[in-house]
């Protein structure tokens, strides 16, 4: 059902803007739901739509809506995370799914690759770095690259580096100089965990299993520009 009155429980997020980011959330658990649209709402920059028991119930709205963002439990009780994104993509092409995966469903890693979900473990993610998360997905949509910088990524990088987002080529990059995560967090004023949480992801969307790996990748990508 949705839950318009959830939406309410904080004026303060309501801005009045268009910059504001318009999120929704979606999980069967009415507690976890109710805060998570509590903490949003009280954001500045953020308007929290409505809160969602269903996946159904969050594509309707999305249809209708057109959320910038659904924050979205990985399992429903009528369709799995991975499929709540494609059928929000089908229906709303600009709304970024982030999905709070405690448990990866068999399409997550397709899904992640290809940029139609944002990956959040709960069991490491604070409500900071999950803001943080729902931030960077509003900017990955607005800020796609030009021509100009898409070409010299192609020239540049190996193909898979292509499904990165921009902030995450950025840092990619910046690895492969030799930067650490404060110094990475320091040139792009983002905090140390927003680093932390943008390397997890560009390891699953590059099947990267160590921080080494990613490291090696790294270098690949500074070398070959």
């Amino acid at each position: 059902m949705h839950e318009a009155s959830e939406a309410g429980l904080s004026g303060r997020g309501r801005l009045g803007r268009s910059a504001a980011i318009r999120i929704g959330v979606v999980d069967h658990q009415k507690l976890r739901r109710e805060l998570l649209l509590a903490f949003l709402g009280s954001q500045k920059g953020v308007t929290a739509i409505g809160g969602f028991a269903r996946g159904a119930e969050a594509v309707r709205a999305a249809r209708t809506l057109a959320p910038d963002v659904l924050l979205a439990s990985s399992v429903l009780p009528d369709m799995s995370g991975g499929q709540l994104a494609e059928q929000v993509r089908a229906v709303s092409p600009k709304t970024k799914t982030v999905i709070l995966c405690e448990q990866f469903d068999g399409d997550w890693r397709r899904l992640a690759r290809a940029g139609d979900v944002q990956i959040v473990r709960p069991e490491s993610c604070s409500l900071r770095t999950l803001l943080a998360t729902i931030q960077e997905s509003r900017l990955a949509i607005s800020s796609a690259p030009t021509a100009a910088e898409s070409d010299r990524e192609r020239r540049g990088s190996p193909a898979e580096v292509s499904i990165l987002s921009p902030r995450e080529g950025q840092i990619l990059k910046l690895v492969g100089a030799g930067e650490s995560n404060r110094e990475i967090a320091e040139i792009l004023g983002i905090s140390v965990r927003t680093v932390e949480v943008h390397k997890n992801n560009i390891k699953i969307k590059l099947s990267l299993r160590r921080s080494y790996d990613l490291t090696v990748a790294a270098i690949g990508v500074a070398n070959a520009g």
